[in-house]
């Protein structure tokens, strides 16, 4: 375990060298990818939108972060104090960050479908590399097991234990998302000969959402850290139930209902 890394008489914590360059990356990232919306954004456009949306991931963080403790704090049980720095949630960062881009594309009257899609294979390479902060921090510990694929690994209080890799295994499984996304937006480009944005512009987006909500749902309970709703299950759980639950919304709006529409039309003209 590395929290600190020291250089000459300065000392910075490892896990904030981890979200500085995912940062960057990630607006190195969706600076490249910005061939994906028709309008080309001026640099100005880019920079405060990258602010915007910024400003509503810490929003947002905070919010899925602390929202245990304010309902526990309104329903009168102890909750300890709230700060804005206390805790983050990586679902909380990607809905507010989301929010504060929506906004921030309706009133430049940018296309918001094909935006998204720009985000989508940045975030979970964004996540990985914060993931490697928090290997060397200690947070987003696992819980103890002698069971496969349990590994000797820290807690946020530097105590090694057997462990389930939770952060490991973030690393991984959102590499593979990415290459999962960048791969299906190839091969449907080059193979399938589809427009960008096929079926619809912003599907890369909501795929995003499903794979990490399905992922994360499955591995959170090998977490050690997070607060629980009901027996083993996490409000983590419930995040993902909700980036599900929209996901399927929109995927229904935009691929079932206009067939069903245009049946129905073809029916009454028919009859």
């Amino acid at each position: 375990m590395y929290p600190i890394i020291e250089i000459a008489s300065f000392q910075i914590p490892t896990y904030s060298v981890a979200e500085f360059l995912a940062i960057v990356v990630l607006f190195v990232g969706i600076s490249r990818r910005q061939y994906l919306v028709p309008v080309k954004l001026q640099r100005r456009r880019l920079v405060f939108g990258f602010m915007w949306v910024v400003m509503g991931a810490l929003l947002g963080a905070w919010l899925a972060a602390n929202l245990p403790h304010l309902i526990d704090r309104v329903l009168g049980r102890p909750a300890p104090p709230l700060s804005w720095w206390e805790g983050r949630h990586w679902m909380g960062v990607v809905s507010g960050g989301s929010i504060a881009g929506y906004l921030y594309n309706r009133s430049e009257n940018l296309a918001i479908g094909p935006s998204f899609d720009s985000f989508a294979p940045m975030l979970p390479i964004m996540l990985a590399i914060i993931r490697v902060g928090c290997l060397a921090s200690g947070c987003c510990y696992g819980k103890p097991t002698d069971a496969w694929p349990g590994m000797v690994l820290p807690d946020i209080n530097g105590v090694w234990l057997s462990r389930y890799p939770t952060r490991i295994t973030s690393m991984i499984m959102n590499i593979l998302i990415a290459l999962i996304l960048l791969g299906y937006e190839r091969y449907t480009r080059r193979r399938l000969h589809k427009p960008r944005g096929w079926p619809f512009p912003g599907f890369l987006f909501l795929l995003y959402l499903i794979l990490y909500a399905v992922q994360r749902s499955v591995f959170e309970f090998w977490r050690a850290d997070m607060p629980h709703l009901v027996g083993p299950f996490t409000w983590t759980h419930l995040y993902s139930l909700l980036w599900l639950g929209f996901a399927a919304i929109l995927l229904y709006r935009k691929l079932v209902a206009p067939g069903r529409h245009r049946r129905l039309a073809a029916m009454q003209q028919a009859s």
